[in-house]
């Protein structure tokens, strides 16, 4: 003789409530790891440099790129109009060693000196 016992959990059991309670809890852990993640990936995407990217390419007079191991820019920045007031000035200095004239400079990173007072 053969007895099947067939168990049904209702509401009320003690283990139904437990399983609830757990997936109550895998939820809630879920909700909190989506917001820790939101609030990161905002943070990085207002960390990035504030400063302005210049890239190009540089030829020489007889027009063979220009490749050398200390090339200085200077970069400014000017106001428009006819008064061309000096605003932002800083002067960075590359290897372009290998480089087939081509560059990529970011004002305001941190690297160039700036030469312009503050005006702040």
């Amino acid at each position: 003789m053969v007895t099947k016992f067939i168990c049904t959990l209702t509401d009320a059991s003690p283990l139904a409530r437990n399983i609830k309670e757990q997936a109550s809890e895998k939820n809630e852990s879920m909700k909190v790891l989506f917001f820790l993640f939101t609030i990161f990936v905002v943070q990085t995407s207002f960390a990035n440099n504030p400063g302005i990217s210049y890239q190009g390419r540089i030829f020489k007079p007889d027009g063979a790129p220009l490749e050398g191991s200390s090339v200085q820019f200077r970069l400014q920045v000017r106001s428009p109009g006819a008064e061309n007031c000096l605003l932002y000035e800083e002067i960075q200095t590359l290897n372009m060693a290998g480089s087939s004239g081509v560059f990529a400079l970011t004002l305001n990173d941190g690297t160039g000196t700036r030469l312009d007072a503050a005006t702040y």
